[in-house]
C-alpha cells in the first residue's frame, strides 16, 4: 500500500474540468471538499495492556484534537487524507511524531517482506533500527523479542505465521 515496485504501472486518469461562470468585477467563493480518513491508534503500556482512560493531544492538519483514550486504549479521529505525520501527546509523556500512511506490506514485495516486518515491529516498539527492508541481526532480535512477547516458539523466519502474527497484534 502507498508503495510503487519496478514493473508496477499507474494510470493516472485526466482531470474533471469543470467551468464556472462568474463575472471579473465580482468576488466568487469557491469551496472544495478534502477527503478525509479515519486514523485510528491503539496504546498500550509496556506489557501490552491497553492504556485506557488517558488524556491525550493529537496534532493534525494545523489542529489540536484532545480526548481520553477509549478503555481498550484507543483513539479514533477523521484526518485529511493528504495527512502524513500527526504528533501524539500522551499524558505527560513527550510528544512522538506518527507517520500515517507509511507501512510496508509483507507479502509479495521484492525484500520477502522484511521491511513490512520491520515497519510492524517498529510501531508495537520492538524495532528502533532504520526501516530498510534488510535482514539485519537487529531485524532478527527484535522478531525473537516479538515471538516471545507472543508465545510462539522464537526462530528467524519470515513466513506467513509471523506475518499472521504481526498483523494480529499490529492490527493490519
Amino acid at each position: 500500500m502507498n508503495q510503487l515496485f519496478p514493473g508496477d504501472q499507474v494510470r493516472v486518469p485526466e482531470p474533471a474540468v469543470k467551468a464556472v461562470p462568474c463575472r471579473a468585477e465580482h468576488r466568487t467563493h469557491f469551496v472544495t471538499k478534502v477527503a478525509r480518513k479515519p486514523l485510528h491508534v491503539v496504546l498500550l503500556d509496556v506489557e501490552g495492556r491497553p492504556r485506557g482512560d488517558v488524556t491525550y493531544v493529537l496534532k493534525a492538519e494545523g489542529r489540536s484534537l484532545e480526548g481520553k483514550t477509549g478503555d481498550d486504549g484507543s483513539l479514533a479521529h477523521e484526518i485529511d487524507a493528504r495527512t502524513t505525520e500527526v504528533t501524539l501527546t500522551v499524558g505527560d509523556d513527550a510528544p512522538r511524531t506518527l507517520r500515517v500512511g507509511h507501512l510496508r506490506p509483507m507479502r509479495e514485495v521484492p525484500d520477502g517482506g522484511v521491511s513490512g516486518v520491520q515497519s510492524r515491529l517498529r510501531n508495537l516498539g520492538f524495532f528502533a533500527g532504520e526501516v530498510d527492508g534488510r535482514m539485519a541481526p537487529s531485524t532478527l532480535a527484535a522478531m525473537r523479542r516479538f515471538l516471545a512477547w507472543r508465545g510462539k516458539p522464537v526462530n528467524d523466519v519470515l513466513d506467513d505465521a509471523l506475518f499472521a502474527e504481526l498483523e494480529q497484534a499490529h492490527g493490519c
